[in-house]
C-alpha cells in the first residue's frame, strides 16, 4: 500500500499555502473517489479521480467531513476524517 498524505486545514486566501485540499499520493490509485460532507451530513462535493483542485470556494468556514475511497486491484481501502476551512478575517 502506498502512502497517502492529506493537507488539512484549508485556508483559501490565495496565498499559495493550504489553498486547496491536497491528497498526495492519490495518483498511485487509478480508481479513487472523494466525498466531502457538511456538519449536517449533506454531501457538498464529490469527485472521482480527484485532481487536488477543491479550493472550498463559496463554502463557509467550519468543519467538514471527508471520505476518500482508494482502490487498485485487490488493494482497496477507505480513509475518512475532518477538515477545517479558515478564512482571513479583517480586524
Amino acid at each position: 500500500m502506498k502512502e497517502i498524505k492529506l493537507n488539512i486545514p484549508i485556508t483559501p486566501n490565495s496565498n499559495g499555502f493550504n489553498d486547496k485540499f491536497i491528497i498526495q499520493g492519490s495518483e498511485s490509485y487509478p480508481q479513487h473517489e472523494l466525498m466531502i460532507m457538511n456538519r449536517k451530513g449533506q454531501k457538498v462535493y464529490q469527485s472521482k479521480n480527484y485532481n487536488n483542485d477543491w479550493d472550498a470556494d463559496n463554502f463557509e468556514e467550519g468543519v467538514y467531513f471527508y471520505i476518500l475511497r482508494l482502490g487498485s486491484g485487490e488493494e482497496q481501502f477507505e480513509e475518512n476524517g475532518t477538515l477545517s476551512i479558515y478564512r482571513n478575517r479583517k480586524n
